[in-house]
């Protein structure tokens, strides 16, 4: 039997069409009796009808609609969990078939009132409830048991952001009001940036208060004395979930980024480690290196860029400079920019790093064992000509020509995917920074000889 969860991997990355035509070809739209399999089929369907908006379409999505409907229902028969269900009354209505929508939300309610719900986490059990409530008409309920779900996991962004989008997309239908849905909006990511040791004032002050305008819920950077630690304290203080992403393990980046510096960075620091979310490093060649400075913060903003996605929203990305400097610049992707200009200090701080390398950019072409090696700066142009079983990892590296492979790469080579593009964590987030319209999405995770690594889908 094919693997269903090949299926998932093309229409998580919007290869929606391929993934239909791998569970044709499997003759799994045909099956009855397993409830993922009609799942899958449902949504598919669905997504194949919501990405039809021509008129001479209407009809075509309508029929998808309904036999996406018909799947879920089918599903829901077999498990009686909730989420066929709201799925098939969600479908009835945005088909134009009110009453029977009405009629199905309103069942619904009385089986998650009698616990009979399947396996929900608490946040999608009672958005599932709040989505019921709003295709039976009980708006002001709907509102209510929203809440209730942000309430109950305040930080699940992409949970929030899609349930929004589902709520958006059933009050248009049906001509309703979505301006009560505002207070409910995600506030910004914000990927932070500046100089080293930038004074405590004004300087300070400044970064704080561009901080406090963004008001951001997730807030992504290094933490270097300076800047990065203003930034990431104010960020916390406007109760933003802080993401660090080094360009070396903690302690080289330490020494090289925080205590060389007067006052208190070191114990800022250790202050904003304890209370960030999530913590990374690189462990590339040469330690803390301008190379691996900038891969860092390219990965960074690729990361704010990628949870901004999920939320339908562009990054907002924090950029100090001392005044009189040149405009900041930055990469390719979708992105609003807030500016703060620094003033001058009597002695610039210096940092001083290894010599200069470059990220090295290392693809893997399908059925070919040799290993391409190209220039970050490259990477837009390479995106052009990436195809389906090619694999790609960035590294930083003075070993040119990369011989023997570097060890992500070379595990990736031996993984059967002639689908997608493989990608490593660092070329994923890269892609995204450098390259707009890149979707990639977490696949799972494949052993090196350096140890486990994250793995990235991406559609070509």
């Amino acid at each position: 039997m094919t693997d269903l969860s090949l299926i998932r991997r093309l229409a998580r990355v919007g290869a929606v069409e391929r993934a239909w035509a791998l569970l044709v070809d499997a003759g799994l739209d045909r099956v009855l009796g397993d409830a993922r399999v009609l799942t899958l089929k449902g949504r598919l369907l669905k997504d194949r009808a919501m990405a039809m908006s021509a008129p001479e379409e209407r009809h075509e999505r309508d029929e998808l609609l309904r036999a996406a409907a018909e799947a879920y229902a089918a599903a829901a028969a077999l498990t009686g969990d909730s989420y066929p269900r709201i799925n098939a009354a969600a479908l009835a209505h945005l088909r134009g078939d009110r009453a029977g929508a009405a009629g199905q939300a309103t069942e619904l309610l009385g089986l998650i009132d009698t616990g009979h719900h399947g396996g929900e986490t608490p946040y999608w059990l009672e958005a599932t409830r709040a989505e019921a409530y709003l295709l039976s008409g009980q708006v002001p309920a709907a509102e209510a048991s929203l809440a209730k779900a942000v309430a109950l996991a305040p930080r699940a962004r992409e949970d929030r952001a899609i349930t929004l989008r589902q709520f958006r997309r059933l009050l248009q239908a049906g001509g309703g009001d979505c301006s009560w849905l505002d207070r409910f909006a995600l506030p910004p990511v914000m990927h932070f940036r500046g100089p080293m040791a930038v004074a405590d004032d004004p300087g300070a002050a400044d970064v704080a208060a561009a901080v406090a305008d963004i008001g951001p819920g997730v807030a992504i950077g290094a933490l270097a004395a300076g800047t990065d630690i203003i930034a990431a304290e104010a960020a916390v203080a406007e109760g933003a979930e802080l993401h660090i992403v080094l360009p070396s393990e903690i302690e080289a980046f330490r020494h090289g980024s925080v205590l060389p510096f007067d006052g208190d960075w070191n114990a800022r620091f250790d202050a904003l480690l304890d209370q960030a979310a999530s913590i990374e490093w690189l462990e590339e060649e040469g330690g803390l290196t301008d190379a691996a400075v900038r891969m860092a913060d390219d990965m960074a903003m690729g990361l704010a860029g990628i949870e901004a996605q999920a939320a339908d929203d562009e990054p907002v990305l924090l950029r100090a400079r001392w005044a009189g400097a040149d405009a900041v610049p930055n990469l390719g992707a979708p992105h609003r920019q807030v500016l703060v200009d620094l003033p001058r200090p009597d002695n610039m701080p210096t940092c001083a790093l290894p010599p200069p390398m470059e990220p090295v950019v290392a693809v893997a072409r399908a059925g070919d064992g040799m290993i391409e090696s190209r220039s970050i700066n490259d990477l837009a142009q390479l995106r052009g000509e990436l195809a389906a079983g090619d694999s790609i990892d960035v590294v930083v590296t003075t070993a040119l020509p990369l011989d023997p492979a570097p060890p992500r790469i070379a595990a990736m080579q031996q993984l059967d995917n002639d689908m997608t593009v493989l990608a490593s964590r660092p070329a994923a987030l890269l892609l995204w920074a450098h390259c707009p319209g890149s979707r990639p999405v977490l696949a799972g995770s494949a052993m090196a000889t350096t140890g486990a690594f994250e793995l990235y889908d991406m559609l070509v």
